[in-house]
C-alpha cells in the first residue's frame, strides 16, 4: 500500500517557511522555546519550538553559525511584515 504525501497545494496545508534565525529564547523549566528569525523578504517571524532542538540551535547561533530552519504554519506566533 502506497502512503505518499500529497503536494501542499492538494493537502490544504501551507508549505514550510524557511527562516534565518537571529535569536532563540530558552526559559528555564519550560519545554517550549521561542525564536525569532527573518524570511527571504526580510519579514520578522516569531515562532515556537521544542526546547531540545531549540537548545542546539541556540548553541549554533552562539558559535556564530548561520542557521536556517523550516517552520510549519502552526509554529508561527507572530509575522511582522517589513514595510518597503
Amino acid at each position: 500500500m502506497s502512503n505518499q504525501q500529497k503536494p501542499f497545494t492538494e493537502s490544504g496545508t501551507s508549505p514550510p517557511r524557511r527562516v534565518t534565525l537571529s535569536r532563540i529564547d530558552l526559559v528555564p523549566g519550560c519545554t517550549v522555546a521561542t525564536g525569532v528569525g527573518h524570511d527571504a523578504e526580510g519579514n520578522e517571524i516569531t515562532f515556537a519550538a521544542d526546547r531540545r532542538p531549540a537548545s542546539a540551535l541556540a548553541e549554533a547561533l552562539a558559535a556564530g553559525e548561520l542557521v536556517d530552519v523550516l517552520l510549519d504554519g502552526w509554529q508561527v506566533l507572530l509575522y511582522r511584515r517589513v514595510s518597503r
